[in-house]
């Protein structure tokens, strides 16, 4: 009898302790979620932030590197637009760069600028050309800006 009692016993304070520990596992990732969620919602834009400054500082004295480059070559680099301080971050990629700064009407020059970058292709003249005018555009844009 005392035997059954203590086992009775012994299977409560195991299920009790069972649902206990899964309450307090939920309860404990949860708030790790909300904390990450928070950090992440005021990290992301510090770390931008800092680093908008830091190229503001580097970039201050350097020339262009660009002068006399293909007008595609200069569609994916942000160095010329770093004068005003519009430039693309290192980790972005040029999508998510005229994104930022508003240029919503260039997916066509945005995945020929892949095809070319990653893909190795090649266009004729005439596509060059219409590439470089809607770059020009682009870049008139970013000064009026």
């Amino acid at each position: 009898m005392y035997l059954i009692k203590i086992l009775a016993s012994l299977f409560i304070i195991g299920i009790s302790v069972t649902f206990l520990i899964r309450s307090i596992q939920l309860l404990f990732f949860s708030i790790l979620k909300l904390f990450v969620w928070v950090f992440s919602g005021i990290a992301g834009p510090i770390l931008n932030l800092l680093h908008l400054l830091l190229s503001r500082i580097s970039s201050k004295g350097s020339k262009s590197i660009l002068e006399g480059s293909d007008d595609l070559k200069e569609a994916g680099n942000y160095q010329e637009q770093s004068k005003i301080n519009l430039g693309r971050f290192p980790f972005e990629t040029l999508r998510e760069w005229w994104l930022r700064v508003g240029i919503t009407d260039s997916e066509e020059i945005i995945e020929i600028f892949n095809k070319v970058r990653y893909g190795g292709f090649t266009f004729s003249k005439e596509e060059t050309t219409r590439i470089s005018r809607k770059i020009r555009q682009i870049r008139q844009k970013l000064k009026d800006l």
